[in-house]
């Protein structure tokens, strides 16, 4: 018999509904098989098991319902490694279904319709197995599972209710924890995690959790990681997240959390990301942190903030970005930002700002984005943004601005996008673009208002800089072609629809 050299063999989207036994006659050096998105109904055990070096066996997205230890044991496991069972319609895992498995490292048995994992359901595992994902599942009851070696277990999107207390403890060396998008897991304990001492994921947003034990995390100290958002969080204890040396990123969007207890994240030294938005915070102080943190992010979006103290964001000198969205923030002193040389973003649109004061944000070396859409803005006083020279978009939409001053925008090296859309403009002042106010401008949005004529005085000094133009959903009757010629020599894109332009214009 002669021997085919072929070690890689793709059939995935075909319409195979049965595989003949001797289809892969002559394929001993076959290693990967790739069976994807086809209609197969039955594990084609006999065709299988004549390939003696197959180690990576992909069957997702057939149609197979029935799984065995006999099915399994007919393939000749013994070398496979990767087995990829996903988007089939299997619904049980027999006791030891994966006993003949001896270097399986990889298991992918998600998007099926398991109901019950049991303590035996992965014997013979324990010394291989590194990877399981178990997600989109209909599973319930959640057992014991011993894999000494697993580092990462995706139990996500089912519909767990019943969750061993030792669930996990046969897990040792797992790094990487999914449960979320289980709606009835209601609390997750310290005896629960507690083994899981080298864990650095952990995913567990989306569920049903009412509230976090101060002590949970007190065991897992190479946490990174904590996913909690989108539950029914009330409070962050003193001591939650204490000694989290290791810690970098925490979402706890989209809970219902009114109060962030003193010294809540203490030590945690190397958080990068925090994320608070969709909460009912009143406010956000200095104090739950107990020294500086390397913070980059910040978000306090939508939630009920309306002031600070002085001190609240002196303790995060790294942040580059601030995200204050959907609060009731009457005023943002720029007392609040000394010291934050990295500062790049800062987001306040949908506030109830109603004046930007002078200088308000003229303090910042490397501020690049500002957005104040949404907000009630009836004055932009002369200078708000001298000498931030990086500065280069400017939003100001959907507020109240009846006029501008010419020195509005003084001190600004390059405007890359400045959005007033949504105003009541009627005019620009016309030396307010002058290039010994500011350097460059590219991108102007001044749709939504109420501009009879377009602003060409104000606009003339940057002819060789702005290529785009948005004037649409204004007043204008009419183009004067000389003015237009000038001043549009170079933009690439013009919007003026939804005007009065008249045929000869």
């Amino acid at each position: 018999r002669e021997q085919i050299l072929l070690k890689y063999l793709d059939l995935s989207l075909n319409s195979l509904r049965t595989i003949e036994d001797d289809a892969f006659e002559g394929l001993d050096n076959l290693q990967t098989l790739i069976l994807r998105d086809n209609n197969i109904l039955l594990i084609p055990g006999s065709a299988l098991g004549r390939l003696p070096r197959l180690s990576n066996l992909y069957l997702d997205y057939n149609r197979v319902a029935a799984l065995s230890s006999s099915i399994l044991k007919s393939i000749q496991p013994e070398n496979i490694r990767y087995l990829s069972l996903s988007r089939n319609v299997i619904r049980e895992l027999p006791a030891n279904s994966f006993t003949s498995f001896k270097k399986l490292i990889y298991l992918d048995i998600s998007g099926n319709s398991l109901g019950v994992i049991n303590e035996d359901t992965f014997a013979g595992l324990d010394n291989t197995l590194l990877e399981i994902k178990m997600s989109y599942n209909k599973i319930s009851t959640f057992r014991k599972t011993v894999l000494p070696k697993l580092r990462r277990l995706d139990i996500s999107s089912n519909s767990i209710d019943d969750l061993a207390i030792d669930a996990f403890h046969g897990l040792s060396n797992l790094l990487y924890l999914n449960m979320s998008g289980n709606e009835h897991v209601l609390q997750v304990t310290r005896t629960m995690i507690y083994p899981l001492n080298k864990l650095q994921v952990l995913d567990v947003s989306n569920c049903g959790l009412k509230g976090i034990q101060p002590d949970l995390f007190h065991n897992n100290t190479e946490l990174r990681i904590v996913l909690l958002s989108h539950n029914h969080l009330k409070m962050v204890d003193e001591n939650t997240f204490m000694s989290l040396n290791n810690l970098f990123n925490v979402d706890l969007s989209q809970n219902e959390i009114t109060t962030i207890k003193p010294r809540s994240f203490i030590n945690t030294v190397n958080l990068r990301t925090l994320n608070l938005r969709g909460n009912k915070l009143t406010d956000f102080k200095a104090d739950i942190f107990n020294s500086e943190t390397a913070m980059e992010t910040l978000d306090l979006s939508d939630n009920e903030i309306s002031t600070f103290a002085p001190s609240t964001f002196k303790i995060h000198p790294r942040l580059r970005k601030i995200i204050l969205a959907k609060n009731k923030i009457e005023r943002f002193s720029p007392d609040l930002a000394n010291m934050l040389d990295f500062l790049e973003v800062i987001d306040l649109s949908e506030n109830q700002l109603t004046i930007i004061d002078q200088l308000d944000f003229s303090r910042y070396a490397n501020l690049r984005e500002l957005y104040f859409a949404q907000n009630q803005i009836e004055l932009l006083n002369d200078m708000a943004f001298h000498n931030s020279t990086q500065l280069q978009i400017i939003d100001l939409s959907r507020n109240r601005l009846e006029r501008l001053s010419e020195r509005a925008f003084l001190g600004m090296s390059r405007i890359e996008k400045l959005d007033l859309s949504h105003n009541t403009l009627q005019e620009l002042p016309e030396g307010i673009f002058d290039k010994s106010r500011v350097v460059k401008v590219e991108n102007i949005i001044l749709a939504n208002n109420s501009f009879r004529s377009i602003p060409f005085s104000a606009l003339k000094d940057q002819h060789d800089s702005v290529y785009s133009l948005d004037m649409s959903y204004n007043k204008l009757t009419d183009i004067p072609a000389s003015n237009a010629y000038m001043v549009m020599v170079n933009i690439k894109d013009v919007d003026f629809s939804f005007n009065s332009l008249s045929e000869q214009a």
